[in-house]
């Protein structure tokens, strides 16, 4: 039987994966995980022995993830942005060209719709961890997904017509006016 310390670092593989979708760069998605594995065991008092530990660990991650994307608003005059060398492959790349694009249309989605898609997608949460994890009501979660699979689909396919972002309404008093 593992110990809630052994059962955090079990859960290692898939935090990394998700702080990977989150910060597209392996620096800070590293850092990312280390930090939430670090306040997990710090605050493992707070967790409920039989309550979900992946649903608990995201949450710390996602609210890790905010507050380091409000600094770096903050800072961003200071950052720099860091650059991440291209590896050339060799032999069959079409699983890389085909894993480029997938990350591609997910930088297309809004962060809080490519959130969803991730945690349900990626890290195969059900949606009602996903609603806890992010503290949104579970009918957000459905239809963010939804609208963040026909937008995934649509990009991939090419059709950017059918991707793009809905236009908000023009308000009638805007339209009233010469």
């Amino acid at each position: 039987m593992l110990n809630a310390q052994d059962m955090v670092v079990e859960q290692l593989p898939g935090l990394r994966r998700y702080a990977a979708s989150l910060s597209r760069n392996s620096v800070r998605a590293e850092d990312l995980a280390q930090d939430t594995v670090e306040r997990a065991l710090t605050r493992l008092h707070q967790w409920q022995a039989g309550s979900d530990l992946r649903a608990w660990l995201f949450s710390i991650m996602h609210s890790q993830y905010v507050n380091f994307a409000r600094r770096a608003v903050r800072e961003q005059s200071r950052m720099a942005q860091d650059a991440i060398p291209v590896v050339a492959v060799s032999g069959n790349q079409e699983p890389s060209i085909e894993l480029a694009d997938l990350r591609w249309a997910l930088d297309q989605l809004p962060e809080n719709v490519k959130e969803i898609v991730c945690l349900v997608g990626l890290e195969g949460l059900t949606y009602e961890q996903v609603a806890r994890t992010l503290g949104v009501p579970l009918g957000t979660v459905q239809s963010r997904l939804s609208r963040g699979r026909r937008r995934l689909h649509a990009l991939l396919e090419g059709d950017y017509l059918r991707a793009a972002p809905a236009r908000a309404p023009i308000p009638r008093c805007a339209r009233s006016q010469p």
